[in-house]
């Protein structure tokens, strides 16, 4: 009897043996890796929200987060208008997911509702639907209610499923609502809503989802950001404490800001939500980073101090730039919450690395 517990003993005592062994191991795999490199392009690529677009402008890369081979090479997309009645115009998209993505300035906004079977176009003022299957053009809010601008002028941008487009002048937002029984676009009603309480110099910046639309306005020496309702119309100023000294913005809601003493001995950096107000600390003993990347939903961010590279998440850090080789970082962009596009020189010739954020 006394054998058998003697090698009962022995049996979970190797057990537990074996557990920290594979603990510790872990342990130190974690501390020493952040990130997992997927591949490797050349060339270097701009990040525009939803492509990376090569140089030349002829080509993008998609990522798709289930396949095995993730990035995805999209070849442009050459419209001729003339049929359509613009004589010698064309228009450039990449195909992706369904949808139509013109990378022009002031296309942004009209991803939403763009596919390559109709498209938006802009003419001048005037904002068009191009029907490549049935070969026709019509002005974008055609056969809607008196209030909408039938040719669109003004207009700036779609909810993202589409429910909603907007227009901006002397600080009166333009709400329209489109047709919910079909993708017609025709708007069924209008609502009007003042920014001018709230601030001067409304400019908008993005919708953040369907029924939310951001904009910034001066208050004093300050920039406010405010969001409006879609659906209610109604507009507030967002919580962030304007007070406070911060950065830049940076992608476009997020914004560096200074450790205050208490934080400095525990934080490495800090950022601000702008439209929320909430603040992301990173643990770490590293000193004057500055950031210059921050992932869509703040849970990573890249930051440097001279050559060196980071990227940060509110648990620890790791520095990108000791996995390199000599090459020098260019940018870094989150293609996804823990995805990164990093650009990078080597031997002075541009590449692109990707990796997937590990922690």
């Amino acid at each position: 009897m006394k054998k058998r517990y003697l090698i009962i003993a022995i049996v979970l005592f190797a057990f537990v043996l074996t557990g920290l062994f594979v603990f510790f191991r872990v342990r130190g795999q974690y501390i020493r890796t952040g990130l997992a490199p997927f591949d490797t392009r050349e060339g270097a690529y701009t990040w525009n929200g939803k492509l990376l677009l090569s140089q030349d402008g002829q080509t993008a890369l998609a990522y798709r987060a289930q396949e095995r081979i993730k990035l995805e090479e999209i070849a442009r997309v050459d419209v001729d208008l003339t049929p359509y009645g613009f004589e010698g115009e064309t228009f450039s998209y990449f195909p992706y997911n369904g949808y139509a993505f013109c990378v022009e300035e002031g296309y942004e906004g009209f991803w939403p509702v763009s596919t390559p079977a109709r498209f938006l176009y802009r003419a001048g003022d005037a904002v068009w639907q191009i029907d490549t299957e049935q070969g026709r053009a019509w002005h974008v809010f055609a056969d809607s209610v008196p209030e909408a601008p039938e040719d669109g002028k003004g207009l700036l941008a779609f909810s993202s499923n589409g429910s909603y487009a907007l227009s901006l002048s002397d600080g009166l937002v333009s709400v329209y609502h489109t047709d919910p029984d079909n993708d017609s676009l025709r708007i069924v009603d209008v609502k009007t809503v003042s920014l001018n309480d709230l601030g001067e110099d409304a400019a908008f910046v993005a919708f953040t989802g369907e029924q939310y639309a951001a904009f910034t306005l001066k208050a004093g020496k300050n920039t406010v950001y405010a969001a409006v309702n879609c659906e209610t119309g109604e507009a507030v100023l967002c919580p962030a404490d304007f007070t406070v000294p911060r950065e830049e913005p940076l992608s476009r809601f997020f914004a560096q800001r200074p450790l205050t003493e208490e934080e400095r001995p525990r934080y490495c950096a800090a950022w601000t939500n702008l439209l929320l107000g909430t603040d992301t600390l990173c643990q770490g003993d590293e000193a004057d980073l500055r950031l210059f990347s921050v992932s869509p939903a703040a849970k990573h961010a890249a930051a440097r101090r001279g050559e060196r590279v980071w990227i940060l998440s509110n648990q620890r850090l790791f520095c990108l730039t000791d996995i390199l080789e000599g090459e020098r970082v260019l940018s870094v962009d989150f293609l996804e919450e823990n995805v990164i596009a990093v650009s990078v020189l080597r031997d002075d010739k541009p590449m692109t690395y990707f990796y997937t954020v590990l922690f």
